[in-house]
């Protein structure tokens, strides 16, 4: 979960009292609200700072903040400046900077109306290594469901960290490979062409965020190792394992604060379905105004020694998978004909050289799901 994602996951907790019935007063106060969402471990760069402002609870859409100096500082007076490359993001140049070990650093955050922002110095934790990540057939009972779905639950094991007492956050990143169902054997743009190559779109690549994140500790352990962690629950009524799923786990060695910050946002993000079982209370990130301390901002500047691992599985054969094929529309193919051109390009597919049908646009060309039809460097089969 990003700090944009969460900042709107704790405006609906600090406002909602804990009771049964939802109450939306009249808001004041909580627009223009700076969101700040940045890290800074020892893998390599470029580090990324995210600079956004708020629309209110009423108003979901997030304004990117330009125009800012954005800063990283070192305790021993170095300073490195990331440079806006797109609005709101600000990155730094890898080849000039890379975060280390056992230094500590600072975001320093200069916005063009004259508020400046700055986070405390947080030193880089030597980083603990994976050692396994694994997966196995679990199967978990959904509420809504009335029954149980089987999946894939993710375990991380990681090596004895270098201190007694280490603390831990792990965010992931998904891959899956999936298919469109059908070929695309014409394109239609005011004129209807045959697609030279109608097998170009079937196999896609998508990389997205995953939502869950989780922490931990060593402090109450006999020895300074994490064993069978759960990570995430991949439901086997999901796409992501109809062909083949890779997950790239980030383990993230923090301080102490840093950990009870992203603890007490993991309880708040897993309350989410029942916003009305907890009291809700306000959680402050660690970047202030240096003029007004009390000026709520949200988000977190992360510092973390990094240590990554990739794993693959593919189609389980342990459990069935609900697949959902597409249908085709034999007669909207002769409406394409009188479409407008916000409509286009309108694809068709003719199965087995049969009658010409028309589908889901994702369901003949497979980018429009949001893949890529390049698989990443890193796959493999």
């Amino acid at each position: 979960m990003t700090a944009k994602q969460f900042a709107w996951l704790w405006l609906l907790l600090a406002l909602l009292p804990a009771c049964t019935t939802p109450y939306l007063p009249e808001l004041k106060g909580f627009e223009d609200l700076l969101v700040v969402d940045g890290s800074l471990t020892d893998a390599p760069g470029p580090y990324v700072v995210t600079l956004n402002i708020s629309g209110g609870i009423s108003n979901r859409e997030y304004l990117p903040e330009t125009g800012a100096k954005v800063y990283i500082k070192d305790k021993q007076g170095a300073v490195y400046q990331l440079l806006e490359l797109r609005p709101g993001s600000y990155h730094s140049d890898s080849a000039a900077f890379r975060g280390e070990a056992g230094k500590s650093y600072q975001l320093q955050v200069y916005l063009a109306d004259g508020r400046n922002y700055e986070s405390p110095f947080t030193q880089i934790p030597v980083a603990t290594e994976i050692d396994t990540i694994n997966s196995e057939v679990a199967y978990r009972y959904y509420d809504e469901l009335k029954q149980e779905i089987p999946g894939y639950q993710f375990y991380v094991n990681a090596k004895t960290a270098a201190t007694s007492k280490a603390y831990y956050l792990w965010m992931m990143v998904g891959t899956y490979k999936y298919s469109a169902d059908f070929t695309l054997d014409f394109v239609y743009n005011g004129v209807l062409r045959p697609f030279p190559d109608p097998y170009k779109y079937q196999i896609c690549y998508r990389t997205y965020p995953v939502e869950e994140f989780t922490t931990g500790n060593t402090a109450n352990l006999v020895e300074a190792r994490i064993q069978r962690k759960p990570l995430f629950f991949l439901r086997g009524d999901d796409i992501k394992l109809l062909k083949r799923y890779s997950l790239l786990v980030r383990q993230l060695t923090v301080d102490e604060a840093t950990q009870q910050y992203w603890e007490s946002a993991r309880q708040q993000s897993a309350a989410g379905t029942s916003l009305y079982n907890v009291q809700p209370y306000q959680l402050r990130g660690n970047v202030v105004n240096l003029a007004n301390d009390q000026e709520i901002v949200l988000g977190y500047f992360l510092v973390a020694g990094e240590d990554q691992q990739r794993v693959f599985v593919d189609r389980p054969t342990e459990f069935p998978l609900l697949e959902r094929p597409c249908a085709l529309d034999y007669e909207g193919y002769g409406l394409i004909f009188d479409t407008e051109p916000a409509e286009w390009p309108i694809y068709v597919t003719q199965p087995n050289g049969g009658g010409r049908a028309v589908s889901g646009r994702g369901c003949i060309n497979c980018e429009e799901k949001g893949g890529s039809i390049i698989p990443p460097e890193w796959w493999y089969e």
